[in-house]
């Protein structure tokens, strides 16, 4: 009898649904992380672009009532320099102060879940440029 070498149609579909599975979870922390990094990016230039305006004004620049940019309004802190890329639709950003201070936050438009009061998958930037985080 001779021995047969290879692997056997059911073999074959066990490794294929592994691999299925094991992408079903990678790709959306993946996609996740892209967002996650943009934004961060985006927030890190808001804090430039306020402080050069702090720079040249000595005060903050604060918008107008509650001016969100997003993909759709990616023109709203041109007044800073700033600019939304359009790849970013996960995400809006604010910016609230009162020329002193000001505060910078990125929030997830699929993810306005507030926990004790605390919005999840929100990250800020202050003056300091500290607590750049995105919370999950």
């Amino acid at each position: 009898m001779k021995k047969q070498h290879g692997f056997t149609l059911i073999e074959l579909m066990i490794v294929f649904v592994i691999i299925g599975i094991l992408a079903a979870l990678a790709i959306p922390r993946y996609m996740a992380w892209s967002g996650e990094s943009q934004a961060k990016t985006v927030l890190k230039q808001i804090y430039q672009g306020e402080r050069t305006y702090h720079d040249k004004f000595s005060t903050y620049w604060i918008p107008k009532k509650s001016t969100e940019a997003s993909a759709e309004n990616p023109a709203a802190f041109d007044t800073i320099g700033v600019k939304i890329p359009i790849d970013i639709r996960l995400y809006i950003f604010t910016i609230s102060g009162d020329g002193k201070y000001f505060r910078a936050t990125a929030s997830r438009i699929t993810d306005y879940i507030t926990v004790n009061g605390i919005r999840k998958n929100e990250g800020t930037i202050d003056p300091e440029g500290v607590q750049l985080h995105i919370r999950h």
